[in-house]
């Protein structure tokens, strides 16, 4: 039996105790205008010495990756401190950086609008020129409503230059935990969302002759209580530096996971792998 990858900081991050981060729609008043909540299972980094308690919060670019696709894939959307979008996080927060405050905006860019427009207050004039506090964007409420973006995945995913060969079941690994006990085949497209794969032409991923939600490719080779956490939504699979997964509740995908050179916030490339992101400190029954 292949050695189990390094476990993660804790079984459970005291991050979840320091309160969610909320994501909200600058669009609408309290308390309708939560997209979403996301647990502080990402470590900030301190120095080694330091006797400062550890704080957490949450990945940059896994929160706005996530507000991005629930406005309809806009990907030219950021995250501000309040509803006007003049306080941009990413002039502060580098993307993978750690959010700390306790509330963030997703800001849609909209037409650009003029200060002389009298419809339009001052506030939402100031925020260089966007109506961001009165653009009511559209948001997408289910994974069965939302399109794939083909064509559209950010550059900073992770991606095999060619289809990965389907493993026999004697080479089944956990890409998780790296065991081989009780190990089944996990569809990251849920297998419920037969019609949804076909609407969406995911058939040009597959490996083999005859594409269906069941190829290789549509599938991961997972331990069947982990199995039942991603189908339950306990966590996602997104890319993150590989540095940050010693520091967080986060967990490198495999032994050899793929790599794509990302851009660095000081400057040269780093690397990013995909990762287990944390979202839920309990399983749905």
């Amino acid at each position: 039996m292949p050695a189990p990858l390094p476990p993660v900081v804790a079984a459970t991050s005291p991050g979840f105790g320091q309160g969610a981060i909320s994501f909200l729609h600058p669009g609408y008043n309290e308390p309708v205008n939560v997209l979403f909540h996301m647990p502080r299972v990402d470590r900030v980094p301190s120095v080694a010495a330091s006797n400062e308690p550890l704080q957490f919060g949450v990945h940059h670019r896994t929160a706005l990756a996530a507000c991005q696709i629930v406005a309809n894939n806009t990907f030219d959307g950021f995250l501000a401190l309040e509803k006007t979008g003049a306080q941009r996080v990413d002039t502060s927060v580098p993307p993978d950086g750690i959010l700390m405050a306790s509330e963030y905006y997703f800001i849609v860019p909209s037409s650009p609008v003029s200060t002389s427009n009298p419809s339009i207050r001052p506030s939402a004039a100031s925020a260089g020129g966007f109506a961001h506090d009165i653009h009511k964007y559209p948001i997408v409420p289910s994974f069965s409503d939302w399109q794939f973006p083909h064509s559209r995945i950010p550059d900073f995913w992770p991606r095999h230059d060619q289809p990965l060969p389907p493993p026999s079941p004697a080479q089944l690994v956990c890409a998780v935990t790296g065991y081989t006990w009780a190990v089944q085949h996990a569809h990251l497209v849920p297998s419920n969302e037969r019609d949804w794969f076909v609407r969406n032409g995911m058939s040009r991923y597959g490996v083999e002759t005859v594409v269906d939600i069941d190829d290789p490719a549509n599938c991961i080779p997972l331990k069947s209580d982990i199995h039942m956490c991603l189908d339950s939504w306990a966590f996602v699979i997104v890319p993150k530096p590989p540095e940050a997964l010693s520091t967080t509740c986060s967990h490198g995908i495999g032994a050899n996971p793929p790599h794509n050179s990302v851009p660095s916030p000081v400057g040269g490339t780093q690397q990013a792998e995909y990762a287990v992101h944390i979202l839920a400190g309990k399983v749905r029954a």
